[in-house]
């Protein structure tokens, strides 16, 4: 009971102590000696050296002893602390227990593989932010996956953004990870939240991310207005209309004082305008806004000769609780979020005192983190956001065969192989052969293909990459929405090709885990929904390259996706390809037709396909009439 007394007397005590701290005599500072802390103490004013480094490891070794007899709510207390002092030792049980992310003590463990840096538990984060309803737990799983460089989670962050289970910074966190990736469709992808996302935070913090970028674009007009709507501005008592959100409001000041010059320039009028206009009782909830947001543009020279920045930065320190707010979360270092230090210093201070007055028992350990977080709440911070996300380096992708090894007792079931032909094909056309068309959908190119097949009464697949979608529906909405429903109306079917077709072995779906596949299949299923106007679902899909097409941990992706095996094909480029001529397009048909051998031909969407196309019909139907009339 008295050392219980003695860590919530401590904990309780913090801000008498940090008053006291600053008095002068009375101090409390590191001695430059690892692991000790130097104490004056009033009045002899001698010093006393008390170590503690060697004490929180023995307390934290004592915690993983105990470990698995220890409570849920004893783990979550305890994963939180083997983060705050980067207890590495604790990552296999941490990971054993974040794979319960149903329970407290699951997601506290996640949290805290972030936090510590450990890379190697880069799927449990993956699927975190799949599943978890915990806003916080997806916040930090997808800054981890950001942070750590995973190039190959970009389906399952943006299928995250498409249809958000949360709100607010978790969703900023989101885009802002996003943006850490390298991607060669990063701007496309996007565009894509940015126009079709369920979530309105998420498109307001895709179109920030994009105001950068949107320079000479043909899209800035459409970012600049859609930031522009969310400007909204308090009345002169500070209140603010309704529907008026304060991260919307952030995150369009954000991307509108970075689009160009003349929109920071207009931006700055209006924000000074309405500034003005405030009660002196409403401009510090203002002034802290703006310098989150805004300091591009409060950098420029008029707004120093006008002394506006000035302004602001003083109405800002002027609040009374300028030490305790915390900003939303942008894309910029400077603006994502940083606590006041001395937060974080008084989170760690209460921390080694409760260790200090010798804390035995998980219970006492566990009161102690709940004071921490009491303590934190009461300056309106969150009670997990002090475990920030630890460097671990990139993510090592897994090879095919590595990955192949994780995927036992896959079932796919009786029609998984079955790749049916099209239907509704005219009564003369082969019934073993499917001409399929890969990479579109490009609609200029796309119609006169469309209008060879229409003439000629003949059904193709097309495999289309999400990304061209999505490239040509943000660029050309209503071209792109006729043309694609024409072909679906017209009996054509489309087929997932993947979201951006990366055939570099790295990159490539067959070194992805099935849940990534699965991820990638979804996106590209909302994409084409999005650009459709109804919901989309297909039915077969086909790797770029045909690579990996036999490995179970792929075709296992591909069932978990709703799609059937992966299509290939039995003529390809080497036989038919954009230099191919006419009479060897010929006497393909003709070849075709005599063999009668199940036939699936692979061509792409280039120019003169069209062309090609027509002789390719042509010539098939006149064997199949001649064979017709010779067989009655």
């Amino acid at each position: 009971m008295r050392r219980a007394g003695l860590a919530v007397a401590a904990v309780c005590g913090l801000a008498v102590l940090a008053c006291f701290l600053l008095l002068p005599g009375h101090t409390l500072v590191p001695d430059g000696v690892p692991g000790t802390v130097a104490r004056e103490l009033p009045p002899s004013g001698s010093v006393v050296r008390v170590p503690y480094k060697q004490r929180i490891q023995d307390t934290l070794a004592r915690f993983l002893h105990d470990w698995p007899e220890a409570s849920t709510s004893e783990k979550a207390a305890m994963a939180r602390f083997f983060a705050q002092f980067s207890y590495r030792a604790a990552v296999p049980v941490l990971r054993q227990e974040s794979d319960r992310q149903d329970r407290e003590s699951g997601l506290a463990a996640l949290q805290a593989l972030a936090a510590l840096g450990d890379v190697s538990s880069i799927e449990l984060q993956r699927r975190a932010v799949r599943t978890a309803t915990d806003g916080e737990t997806v916040r930090m799983a997808a800054a981890a996956l950001g942070a750590w460089n995973d190039d190959h989670s970009y389906s399952t962050l943006l299928l995250s953004l498409m249809r958000p289970r949360c709100e607010g910074a978790c969703v900023v966190a989101q885009v802002q990870s996003v943006m850490l990736l390298r991607h060669p469709f990063l701007t496309d992808l996007l565009l894509l939240v940015h126009t079709a996302s369920s979530s309105r935070t998420a498109r307001l913090a895709a179109g920030a991310a994009l105001a950068p970028r949107a320079r000479g674009s043909w899209w800035k007009e459409q970012v600049g207005d859609a930031l522009q709507r969310e400007l909204v501005f308090p009345d002169e008592e500070g209140g603010t209309p309704a529907g008026w959100d304060e991260q919307g409001h952030v995150l369009a000041l954000w991307g509108l004082t970075r689009l160009d010059d003349e929109t920071c320039k207009e931006t700055v009028d209006r924000l000074r305008a309405s500034f003005h206009l405030l009660s002196p009782a409403a401009r510090p909830a203002q002034a802290r806004r703006i310098l989150a947001a805004a300091p591009p543009c409060l950098k420029s020279r008029s707004d120093k000769e006008d002394g506006f920045e000035g302004e602001v930065r003083h109405a800002a320190s002027g609040a009374s609780d300028r030490g305790t707010w915390l900003p939303p979360l942008l894309f910029a270092a400077a603006a994502a979020g940083q606590e006041p230090q001395w937060v974080d210093w008084l989170v760690s201070l209460s921390a080694k005192l409760s260790l200090w007055d010798e804390t035995r028992s998980v219970q006492q350990f566990a009161e102690a983190l709940e004071k921490m977080d009491t303590l934190r709440a009461e300056r309106g911070l969150s009670r997990s956001e002090h475990l920030s996300v630890g460097s671990g380096g990139s993510v090592h992708q897994a090879t095919p065969e590595a990955i192949e090894k994780t995927v036992t007792g896959f079932l796919p079931g009786p029609d998984f192989d079955t790749y049916e032909h099209p239907t509704g094909q005219p009564d003369w056309w082969p019934s073993w052969l499917d001409v399929t068309i890969d990479d579109g959908p490009r609609p200029r190119r796309l119609q006169a293909v469309l209008s060879v097949l229409d003439k000629w009464g003949v059904k193709g697949t097309f495999f289309f990459i999400g990304v061209n979608v999505a490239e040509q529906w943000t660029r050309r909405p209503d071209e792109t929405r006729k043309t694609v429903q024409g072909m679906l109306d017209s009996g054509h079917r489309v087929g997932y090709h993947t979201m951006c077709h990366d055939t570099t072995w790295a990159n490539h779906l067959q070194s992805w885990t099935p849940e990534q596949i699965a991820d990638d299949i979804a996106l590209f299923d909302l994409t084409m929904s999005a650009m459709l106007g109804h919901d989309f679902t297909p039915v077969y899909g086909r790797l770029p390259g045909g690579m990996g097409r036999k490995y179970a941990h792929v075709r296992h992706g591909f069932r978990l996706g709703g799609l059937k095996a992966p299509v290939h094909w039995t003529i390809d480029d080497e036989v038919w390809s954009l230099a191919t001529s006419k009479s060897e397009i010929r006497k393909l048909a003709r070849k075709i037709v005599e063999s009668r051998k199940p036939t699936v031909i692979l061509v792409h969407e280039y120019l003169g396909l069209d062309r090609q196309l027509e002789a390719f019909f042509e010539t098939v139907h006149e064997e199949m009439v001649k064979k017709a009339s010779s067989n009655p």
